[in-house]
């Protein structure tokens, strides 16, 4: 599970960050260090966020943050000097943190070939010519993506390696599509080979299927609705709490 972690870790900081932290070989690395502890909150960030949740108009009336200052200035510090450099050298890394910087800069997000069906370019036309991102939206956007993707992404991997030692067949039948689409591709991983991995894809789902990563889901309803075979109306407005071990598991 540690190196499954170390792993995401490296990613997210490559992708979020725009950083090279190696936190696998680097078992003093700092920004693991600082990472892991944002998912070892203190008791008063759990009770504030349940009062986020049900309160959410009290919450903004009380003193209290769901992040360490200090996890905050180490991760805003971060973000600054990179986009201070990038900016300054004009790097371009095609990531996460690219984007949001040319959103900063105002500059169109996507060539003229990619603009065909995708909906960023239209996004990005709704900032303001007067405005622009500051460092800590940055940041906040870059954290947001570290906080969703890392305990899901490396839990989801350490269960679906777990599940595939258990049933070596589905391991041996995986294992081969992998070796045969990558040699395809030159042994490269990329992004295309994932495209023709279907088993690959089954397996990821089932696992998050089985070890579902959020244990609900929390909707707002945007219209009334009446269900079905039942005097139950939701009305709009109205927020709703999904259990997602249930549904997942409802024969």
């Amino acid at each position: 599970k540690d190196a499954l972690a170390r792993f995401t870790m490296d990613i997210i900081a490559t992708c979020a960050f725009g950083l090279d932290i190696n936190s696998l070989t680097d078992k003093d690395c700092e920004f693991y260090r600082v990472g892991i502890k944002v998912f070892k909150r203190p008791k008063t960030a759990i009770i504030f966020q349940i009062i986020t949740l049900l309160l959410p108009f009290t919450a903004k009336l009380i003193p209290l943050r769901l992040i360490l200052s200090d996890i905050s200035e180490f991760l805003t510090n971060i973000v600054r000097e990179t986009v201070v450099y990038r900016e300054k050298n004009n790097v371009i890394r095609n990531d996460f943190l690219d984007l949001l910087i040319k959103i900063r800069q105002n500059k169109s997000l996507l060539d003229d070939e990619e603009k065909i069906n995708n909906h960023l370019e239209t996004e990005k036309k709704k900032i303001d010519d007067e405005e622009e991102l500051t460092i800590e939206e940055i940041t906040a956007q870059s954290f947001a993506f570290f906080a969703a993707g890392f305990e899901t992404a490396s839990s989801t991997m350490t269960f679906c390696l777990y599940e595939l030692a258990c049933n070596p067949e589905i391991q041996e039948k995986l294992y081969r599509e992998i070796k045969e689409v990558l040699a395809k591709h030159g042994g490269n991983s990329t992004y295309q080979a994932l495209q023709e991995m279907p088993y690959m894809d089954q397996v990821v789902n089932e696992t998050l299927r089985r070890y579902a990563s959020l244990s609900t889901l929390n909707r707002t309803c945007v219209e009334t609705y009446k269900v079905p075979d039942s005097d139950l109306v939701l009305e709009k407005g109205l927020r709703i709490t999904i259990p997602t071990y249930a549904l997942h598991h409802d024969p």
